[in-house]
């Protein structure tokens, strides 16, 4: 079992330093009249979850849902956040909090540095998976960790903001949402 650990660990950190090494330069994606007429005619709202999941093209491969304009493809998901959000700051990418990738929802989107992403999508399984496990906001992070400050066990705070204890552990550790602070000086 321990050589399966550590080609795990191995692996990991091979991808957090790709993530953390390559400079990611985001593409402008032209919001134009056009794109906004395709994008609002390719994915049902979804009522159960509030996702807006793609109907037009998904890639074979990937999972993610696609849109052209002008010969030129864009993710929707990205398309979706440009368009309701901005533009996507050079460096970040476009995390489903949702894990569900044909989502396009803008409230279900969030650009974070790669990093960031890529323990996101290690401690939380997606809906490809099969398992539906929240992915938390910046709130509820803030709240988690003033649960912990204040004594609450990991495997408490798992349970009650439904993550998996190691999602619980990267906030501790710093690793994931290390830009979400708490006032310890604050009163509640």
């Amino acid at each position: 079992m321990a050589p399966l650990r550590e080609a795990r660990r191995r692996a990991v950190d091979f991808v957090l330093g790709l993530a953390q090494c390559v400079p990611m330069q985001n593409a402008e994606i032209p919001v134009t009249l056009k794109l906004r007429s395709r994008f609002r005619g390719k994915y049902r709202k979804h009522k159960e979850t509030m996702c807006w999941e793609w109907i037009g093209y998904i890639h074979n491969k990937t999972g993610y849902g696609k849109i052209t304009l002008d010969g030129r493809s864009y993710l929707s998901h990205r398309v979706g956040y440009t368009i309701h959000k901005g533009p996507i700051p050079d460096g970040f990418v476009v995390d489903h909090l949702c894990r569900n990738r044909k989502c396009c929802n803008p409230e279900h989107l969030e650009a974070i540095p790669g990093r960031e992403n890529v323990l996101r999508g290690l401690s939380a399984p997606s809906e490809q998976s099969g398992d539906r496990r929240r992915v938390l906001h910046a709130a509820q992070v803030r709240e988690l960790k003033k649960a912990r400050r204040d004594g609450m066990t990991q495997e408490e705070c798992a349970s009650k903001w439904g993550v998996s204890l190691a999602a619980v552990a990267h906030i501790d550790d710093g690793s994931c949402w290390s830009h979400v602070k708490i006032d310890y000086d604050e009163d509640e």
